[in-house]
């Protein structure tokens, strides 16, 4: 029904942004972005930017200048404006949980306890995200919960903002990975493997949510 309504009344174009999808790991910055034609999906730019080493580090940015240096480039090369960027895996912490029945005001405030729990770092210094799970049980609520630590955001955030680009999200690597490779609503569970120049990533996705993730270097 949905989907029907958007065909009849698509998105104004004012609303309807264009934007790439930019991908910075340890090894290179990549970007792509698609534009729609009789209602498919064609790659409109494309390109990567091989990092040198030492510019970024298991997902932490050891220079800053270097790094805005290659996405002024990049941001030149294809023109672009609005970007949407997956964050290295190394540095997240992703975990499921069970919270009690709560209003739903009240569901940050639950999930906050749990981060003590399952994550080495004070909740003060993290920022987090939070999915429901559906399920035939109603004394609790289960909950996938991403966090990042502030900082860390913090710093991906001035690095867009300095290079030109305006940021309209950011997302960890697995879930970026899982939404674009598996169909909105894909039921069963699937492991998805991510061949890196110097990582494999792992993640479990349970009806097209990551539930687990896990890297592991190869050099």
């Amino acid at each position: 029904m949905f989907n029907t309504l958007l065909q009849a009344f698509p998105t104004p174009k004012f609303l309807d942004i264009p934007f790439a999808g930019l991908s910075i790991s340890d090894s290179a910055v990549r970007c792509i972005q698609f534009v729609r034609k009789g209602g498919r999906l064609y790659v409109e730019k494309y390109t990567e930017k091989v990092l040198a080493p030492g510019i970024i580090n298991s997902g932490e940015v050891i220079n800053k200048e270097e790094l805005v240096t290659i996405l002024q480039s990049l941001k030149k090369e294809l023109n672009l404006n609005y970007v949407k960027v997956s964050l290295p895996e190394e540095k997240a912490y992703l975990f499921s949980a069970k919270i009690p029945i709560v209003k739903d005001d009240e569901i940050k405030s639950a999930i906050e306890s749990k981060i003590e729990e399952n994550v080495p770092v004070p909740p003060g210094e993290l920022i987090f995200d939070y999915k429901i799970i559906p399920n035939q049980v109603t004394d609790h609520l289960n909950v996938v919960v991403s966090t990042f630590q502030i900082s860390i955001v913090d710093t991906y955030i001035e690095i867009a903002e300095t290079a030109g680009l305006s940021l309209l999200s950011m997302e960890i690597e697995s879930q970026a990975i899982t939404r674009s490779l598996l169909p909105e609503g894909k039921e069963g569970t699937h492991l998805i493997v991510h061949f890196g120049a110097e990582k494999v990533g792992l993640c479990v996705a349970h009806n097209s949510i990551v539930h687990f993730t896990s890297t592991i270097p190869t050099t």
